[in-house]
């Protein structure tokens, strides 16, 4: 990945760490709200952003709909998505760092992530998005589950 300062406009704006930060907040947020089996897993974190930042994919993410069948019914949003995971490792990272450094996240030694601190929703769309991937992560089975419907190995 390229330096702040040798990334452009768009993509600064675009993977800027505190928007992302947002999106992966209220992903964590709301999976914690809904789950029985506890905090958000941390080899989860690094599919929230390939499915919530590839713009084909938001008009189709619906709060309603099963991870399964979200999978099943869009099957052209899982092309190359292996590629946009590994793409968006760091950009992943830096918005983990950046909530981390703010205390709004903290990670568990069981490897889950909980939510610490309250951070404000700016009701931007794709964050109202992050929450319904949360609650489909929630109710979808384990992580190696939703790996395998995504077609990406850990």
């Amino acid at each position: 990945m390229r330096t702040w300062n040798n990334r452009s406009k768009e993509i600064s704006f675009l993977f800027n760490p505190a928007y992302c930060g947002e999106i992966l907040y209220f992903t964590i947020k709301k999976y914690n709200e809904i789950s029985k089996k506890g905090n958000f897993p941390f080899a989860l974190i690094y599919l929230v952003l390939p499915i919530l930042l590839y713009p084909q994919s938001i008009g189709k993410i619906n709060v309603r709909t099963r991870f399964s069948k979200f999978v099943n019914d869009n099957p052209e949003l899982l092309i190359n998505f292996a590629q946009r995971s590994k793409n968006l490792i760091t950009i992943t990272n830096e918005a983990i760092e950046f909530l981390m450094a703010g205390r709004a996240i903290d990670l568990n030694q069981n490897a889950t992530f909980c939510c610490v601190e309250e951070i404000q929703n700016s009701k931007d769309e794709i964050v109202k998005k992050a929450e319904a991937i949360g609650k489909m992560f929630a109710n979808a089975g384990t992580v190696n589950i939703i790996y395998l419907m995504l077609g990406v190995k850990p």
